[in-house]
């Protein structure tokens, strides 16, 4: 890859962003960076792997799955580079993937060490903070949902279930989820919550389909 074109990459990344290219041109010559491509539908990641990388998504778009810890229900929907697939999990309790990432295109990836994550934590204030940043906004989202005005009807229940398990609140969703698991999930029959359901599909707002519910916007569906 170009110098040049390698520096306007990195600075498309948020833990690179406000690095100068003095600073860039260092980092380059001292840390060893893994550059993998992916063709379409290879795994990039794999759910319950060690994170012992961080990676970063420079190009194309992929698809991340997500299973609750009983494996009942699963939910898959997309990134576009440029991104950071999990960042968290590469500190903490719990050091390994809870996401299954798979190209969906041609996809251009950054595999960094972990030693190196820390190395340039130590030696560049503004890569440290990029990574604090990340890690504090995350920490405080979660910390907020708590105390989210409590949903009131089954069709406000439902939508919360759908965010909740959403890493973002917006683009397209693909749950598979059985109706009468969903029900338990918002404590309510499997025919009120297929009414409900059905009610937003009519509105366009979901696709329904035996045990899968495809949600093509999910902006529409909060608003």
């Amino acid at each position: 890859m170009p110098m040049l074109h390698l520096y306007d990459k990195l600075l498309t990344l948020p833990l690179f962003q406000g690095l100068s290219h003095n600073d860039l041109s260092q980092i380059v010559e001292q840390i060893p960076f893994e550059f993998k491509a992916f063709k379409e539908q290879d795994v990039i990641v794999k759910e319950d792997t060690p994170c012992s990388n961080m990676v970063f998504l420079l190009d194309g778009v992929v698809e991340t799955t997500a299973w609750s810890d009983d494996r009942q229900y699963s939910l898959k929907e997309q990134l576009k580079a440029p991104n950071v697939l999990q960042p968290e999990r590469i500190f903490g309790l719990t050091q390994r993937y809870t996401r299954t990432y798979q190209a969906l295109t041609r996809c251009g990836t950054l595999f960094l060490r972990k030693e190196y994550v820390v190395s340039m934590s130590s030696s560049y204030d503004i890569f440290r903070t990029n990574l604090l940043n990340i890690l504090s906004t995350q920490s405080q989202r979660f910390q907020h949902r708590p105390w989210i005005r409590q949903p009131h009807s089954l069709r406000e229940r439902i939508v919360r279930f759908f965010i909740d398990h959403c890493l973002y609140p917006a683009g397209s969703k693909d749950f598979k989820i059985k109706m009468t698991q969903l029900g338990a999930e918002v404590n309510d029959s499997r025919l009120d919550v297929s009414r409900a359901l059905n009610e937003m599909q009519a509105e366009g707002l979901l696709i329904l389909s035996r045990n899968h519910i495809v949600i093509p916007a999910m902006e529409r569906l909060i608003m």
